[in-house]
C-alpha cells in the first residue's frame, strides 16, 4: 500500500513520499520515519541513533504532565477542576495524555514532518476530545498560496477541518505552513550512518570470518584454484566454521586479519552517532554516544531538558493556548509543562532544595511532602520564616502582643541616673 501526502511547494514533493512495506515484525522504523524514500527503497535501512534521538524526545515531552493556570494579580494559580486540564488528564476513550504527545513529537519528527492533534469541541468552543492523527492522512490547504495567513486541513475518512481545530506542530518549514522532514536536511548523514551499520552487521552475520591468500605450490590449474578456495571456504565459514580444515595439497594459507575495531567501523559508527545527535539537538550522552558518569548525569539530564527539549515545549505550548480555550478563556487560562518532571534529582538534592524553600518562605511544608512523596497535614499548608519558623500571617499578632505586655508591665525607658552629691567633713 502506498500513500502520498500532496503539497503544495514543488520543493518538498520529493520528500512526502512514504512506503509502507511491512515486514516480519510489522512496519519497519524506516518505513514510518520515511527514511526508505532517501535511503533507497532496496537498502536495509538500520539508524539506531536517529531512533534513539526520536524516542528521547518524544518520551521527555511526553512524560511531563502538562497542567491548566489562571492568570492572577499574585501569579499563576492551577485549575485542577477546569474542563481543558480534564480532556488533557484523559483525551479519550483509547489514548492517555502521555500516548498523544508521544504521537505528536513523533510523527513531527518523522515521515513528512508534521505532527497533528484533533480537537473535537461541542457548539460552543468547549473542548470535549483530543484525537491524534497520522501525518499521511492530512493534507494543508493554505488560503493562499504565496502569502499564507490561514490553513485548512483536508483529513482522511473526516473531511475540511479548520485552522482552530487542529493543533499543528513541525520542525522545519519552507514555506511556513507546513512542516519538512529532517531527512531532506540529513539525508547524506543518514546514508552514510546506515551504510556503516549494514558493513558491521554483514561482518557478524558472515560469522565475522577472515579473509586469506591461499599460495598453491606446483602448476594450477583453474579447477584446482576452484575446488582449492571452495574446500577451505568450506571449512572456515558458514556451517563449517570451527571445523578442523586439512591441506590435501602443498599450499600456503596466510590470513589477511582486520582487529575488530576496525572490522566493525567503530569510530566511524560512533562519529555517525554524533552527527545524528546534532541535527535533532540530542546531547550526544542521551543516546549513549558520549562519555557519562553519575557525577554529571544529572547537569546531562538538565542540558537535555534546556537546550533539546525548552524549544519544543515552548512551540507546543503556544500552540495549545492558542487553540484549546474558547475566546472567553483565552489569555485569562494557559497551560503549561510541568517541567520538573525531567530534572529531578537525587533524593539528597531534593531534600536539601525543598529545604531552603521552605526556610526562605518559598514554599509550605505541605507542598514539599506533596512532591516528596510523603504524608503531610494542615496544618502543614502555611508559609514559615527562619526566625524560630513561626508563620508569617502572625508575625503582626506576635509583635502587638509582645508591645502590649510591656505596657501593662509598666516598662518605660531607662533615665540617665543624677550625680550623687557627696558632702565633705
Amino acid at each position: 500500500m502506498k500513500f502520498i501526502n500532496v503539497s503544495y511547494s514543488n520543493e518538498q514533493s520529493s520528500y512526502q513520499e512514504i512506503r509502507s512495506e511491512p515486514t516480519s515484525q510489522g512496519t519497519s522504523f524506516s518505513t514510518l520515519s520515511g527514511f526508505e524514500s532517501i535511503l533507497g527503497g532496496g537498502d536495509n535501512t538500520n539508524l539506531p541513533a536517529a531512533f534513539a534521538c526520536i524516542q528521547a524526545i518524544a518520551n521527555g515531552i511526553s512524560t511531563c504532565p502538562i497542567k491548566v493556570y489562571k492568570i492572577t494579580e499574585n501569579g499563576k494559580e492551577l485549575c485542577p477542576e477546569h474542563r481543558v486540564q480534564k480532556v488533557l488528564d484523559n483525551p479519550n476513550n483509547l489514548h492517555s495524555r502521555n500516548e498523544i504527545f508521544r504521537q505528536l513529537v513523533w510523527n513531527s519528527l518523522t515521515g513528512n514532518g508534521n505532527g497533528y492533534l484533533l480537537l473535537k469541541k461541542d457548539n460552543y468552543g468547549q473542548l470535549e476530545e483530543i484525537v491524534p492523527v497520522r501525518n499521511h492522512y492530512v493534507r494543508v490547504i493554505p488560503n493562499n498560496q504565496f502569502i499564507p495567513s490561514d490553513v485548512e486541513y483536508d483529513v482522511s475518512g473526516i473531511g475540511i477541518i479548520e485552522s482552530p481545530d487542529m493543533i499543528h506542530i513541525w520542525e522545519n518549514t519552507t514555506n511556513g505552513y507546513e512542516g519538512t522532514p529532517l531527512s531532506g536536511y540529513a539525508a547524506d548523514t543518514f546514508e552514510i550512518a546506515n551504510h556503516s551499520e549494514n558493513t558491521a552487521k554483514n561482518f557478524f552475520k558472515n560469522g565475522a570470518n577472515f579473509s586469506a591468500v591461499v599460495n598453491i605450490k606446483g602448476r594450477s590449474t583453474e579447477n584446482r584454484i576452484n575446488d582449492t578456495k571452495s574446500s577451505i571456504a568450506n571449512a572456515l565459514s558458514g556451517g563449517g566454521g570451527g571445523l578442523i580444515f586439512t591441506q590435501s595439497e602443498a599450499m600456503d594459507v596466510k590470513p589477511i586479519s582486520v582487529d575488530p575495531k576496525n572490522s566493525q567501523l567503530l569510530e566511524t559508527r560512533a562519529y555517525n552517532d554524533l552527527n545524528v545527535a546534532r541535527y535533532y539537538g540530542v546531547i550526544p550522552q542521551k543516546i549513549n554516544a558520549g562519555k557519562i558518569s553519575y557525577n554529571t548525569l544529572e547537569a546531562a539530564q538538565l542540558a537535555f531538558t534546556s537546550e533539546s527539549l525548552e524549544p519544543r515545549f515552548d512551540k507546543i505550548e503556544q500552540e495549545l493556548n492558542r487553540k484549546l480555550f474558547t475566546q472567553k478563556d483565552k489569555g485569562v487560562y494557559v497551560v503549561e509543562f510541568d517541567r520538573t518532571a525531567n530534572i529531578l534529582g537525587d533524593m539528597k538534592s531534593r531534600m536539601e532544595y525543598w529545604y531552603k524553600a521552605i526556610m526562605c518562605g518559598i514554599s509550605t511544608p505541605a507542598n514539599a511532602a506533596k512532591n516528596l512523596n510523603i504524608p503531610t497535614s494542615e496544618q502543614a499548608n502555611q508559609h514559615l520564616v527562619v526566625g524560630g519558623m513561626t508563620p508569617l500571617n502572625l508575625l503582626d499578632d506576635i509583635a502587638k502582643n509582645q508591645l502590649d505586655n510591656r505596657i501593662s508591665e509598666g516598662v518605660k525607658e531607662d533615665k540617665p541616673k543624677e550625680a550623687e552629691i557627696v558632702e565633705e567633713d
